[in-house]
This record gives C-alpha cells, sequence and structure tokens, in this order.
C-alpha cells in the first residue's frame, strides 16, 4: 500500500464530488426528457428502457463492484430521476 489513509480519504471525497456532479447532470437531462414526453403525450416511465439501461450497465461493469450490488445502485438513481420527475409535476400542479 502507498497510499495513506487520508489520501485516500481524500480521493474518496473527491469521488464523491464527482458523482455528485454526474447525479446532477443525470437528473437535469431526466427532466428535459420528461419535458419532451410530456409535449408528446407519452408517459416518463418506460420500464423497457430501464431494463435496457440496465442490461447495458451490466455489460460494461468490470468490477470490482458485483453485478447486484451495480443493478441495485442503478435501480436507485432510476428511483432519484423518477422521483424528481413526479416531485417537478407536482410543484407545477401547486
Amino acid at each position: 500500500m502507498t497510499d495513506s489513509l487520508e489520501s485516500l480519504r481524500q480521493k474518496m471525497e473527491e469521488i464523491n464530488t464527482e458523482m455528485l456532479k454526474l447525479l446532477n447532470a443525470r437528473t437535469a437531462i431526466s427532466l428535459q426528457i420528461k419535458e419532451i414526453k410530456q409535449q408528446k403525450g407519452v408517459p416518463f416511465f418506460d420500464m423497457e428502457r430501464e431494463r435496457l439501461m440496465l442490461e447495458n450497465i451490466a455489460k460494461n461493469n468490470d468490477g470490482p463492484t458485483p453485478a447486484p450490488m451495480t443493478k441495485k445502485f442503478f435501480e436507485e438513481v432510476f428511483k432519484i430521476s423518477r422521483a424528481c420527475m413526479e416531485q417537478e409535476t407536482e410543484n407545477i400542479k401547486n
């Protein structure tokens, strides 16, 4: 081991910050997709699309995170996107 505990913790914090930026960027795109789907009159939730995304993620997972944990992580990310879409809809209605 060449990295100190403090160095590894700093790297972890940097990764957390980057993941947060990516989550927010993904949410912003999800909201744009929702707008387009609303204009076209189609539901914003697409179970088949989520299944395909999970398949693609599984194919690209080189580890070390095990496939079931990766799937669970991304399912939660998808839930966050849906919740943000629903919350935005509720905010518009109120």
